[in-house]
C-alpha cells in the first residue's frame, strides 16, 4: 500500500523532531528520507553526509549502510536498489573506505564485502586498461579467508570468491 505525501510528509517532520531530540535511530531514518525523497525532496549529499557524520563516530549500522551504499551494480543482493549503477572508482574507494572500517571493527560482513569489492575493483580495472589482471590486496584476501573459516553465514561465498582467486591467480 502506498502512503500518502502527507503521511510521509509527517514522517519526515517526525525524522527531524526526533533527530534534534538524539533520539535512537532516529539519524539513520532522516538519512533515509533524504536518500529516497521520503516526505522531503531527495537529496543525496544531505542523506550521505548524516551516515557519515554517524559511520565517523563508530556507528556500526551506519558503517553497514554505507558501505553497501556504494557498493557496485551487479551485486543486487547488496547494492541500494535505488542507487545502484554503474560504479566509478569513486565508489570503489568509498565502498573499501566503509567496509574496512567496518572490518576493523571485527564485522565479518565488512570483511566480505571489503573483499568483493577489491576483487570488482581489480576486475574493473583490467577490463578498462585490457591488462592482465591485478593482484588482490594481501587485506582483501586476509579478510575473505577469515570470513571463509568463520562460522559465518556467507562463508561459502567467501570460500567461492577464494577459489576464484586461486585459481585466476590473483593471489
Amino acid at each position: 500500500k502506498k502512503i500518502s505525501e502527507e503521511k510521509a510528509k509527517q514522517f519526515y517532520e517526525f525524522c527531524v523532531l526526533t533527530n534534534a531530540k538524539g533520539v535512537f535511530m532516529s539519524w539513520y531514518l532522516l538519512a533515509h528520507c533524504y536518500l529516497q525523497g521520503f516526505g522531503t525532496e531527495k537529496n543525496f549529499s544531505k542523506g550521505i553526509r548524516i551516515l557519515e557524520d554517524e559511520g565517523n563516530k563508530g556507528n556500526e549500522i551506519a558503517i553497514h549502510s554505507l558501505a553497501r551504499r556504494f557498493f557496485p551494480k551487479g551485486f543486487d543482493s547488496l547494492a541500494d536498489a535505488n542507487t545502484a549503477r554503474d560504479p566509478t572508482p569513486e565508489d570503489y574507494d568509498k565502498s573499501l573506505y566503509w567496509s574496512g572500517k567496518g572490518a576493523e571493527k571485527g564485522l565479518l560482513s565488512q570483511k566480505l564485502t571489503y573483499g568483493i569489492v577489491s576483487l570488482l575493483k581489480e576486475k574493473s580495472k583490467t577490463l578498462q586498461n585490457s591488462t592482465a589482471p591485478g593482484r588482490l590486496s594481501h587485506q582483501a584476501f586476509t579478510y575473505l579467508v577469515e570470513v571463509a573459516n568463520s562460522d559465518f553465514s556467507e562463508a561459502p561465498e567467501a570460500q567461492f570468491l577464494l577459489g576464484r582467486v586461486y585459481y585466476r591467480d590473483w593471489k
